[in-house]
Parts: C-alpha cells; structure tokens; sequence
C-alpha cells in the first residue's frame, strides 16, 4: 500500500512530467482546473484544492511558476499561466534530483 508521502511525491513528479510535455509541444500553457483534468485522466483521485496546493508547492521549491488570481466575489483561486522553470526541466530530465519528487 502506498504511503501519503510517496503519494505526494509521485503526484508531484506527474505535475512536472505534464507541465514539461505541454511545454516541450508548445501547447497553451496550463491552468490548474486544465491540469486537474489531466491528473484525474491519468488516474489520480484528486480535488482541485489538492492540485493548486501541490503547484503552490512546487513553486515553492522554483520548479513551476504560475500568475495567481482570487475572484473577490466566491474566494476562489486559480492559477494560470503554469510554466516550467530549468530546475523544474533538470529534475524531469533527471539531470537532478529532489527527494521530495518521484520521477518515473
């Protein structure tokens, strides 16, 4: 059975492994209800909170970064424009490594 750590790390891996492959076919850039579908495609059972809290992390750590917005109406976040940064590439691409990310 799969640990919440390693649930973590595999979903982060997955998030940098989507971002990247949007980036690399120059598709439009992602947002984060775009990238939930994708995530809920490949399988993973999880809300679009989940989603936005693991970008926000990643961009904690320089691998993504993303334009927040917060409609001051319903409260709501979005993130738009999520794109890929070098180290995010690096670690994709296995040139490094981060033990916080599972790479597949």
């Amino acid at each position: 059975m799969e640990t919440n750590t390693e649930r973590l790390r595999r979903i982060r891996g997955k998030i940098l492994q989507l971002v990247a492959l949007n980036h690399e076919q120059q598709g439009t850039q992602l947002d984060d209800i775009h990238l939930w579908d994708l995530l809920v495609r490949e399988g993973f059972d999880v809300s679009q909170n989940y989603v936005i809290t693991r970008l926000e992390e990643l961009d904690d750590r320089s691998y993504l970064r993303f334009e927040s917005e917060r409609n001051d109406r319903t409260g709501e976040q979005s993130l738009r424009r999520i794109k890929i940064t070098a180290s995010g590439r690096n670690v994709v691409e296995r040139l490094s490594t981060d033990i916080a990310i599972l790479i597949p």
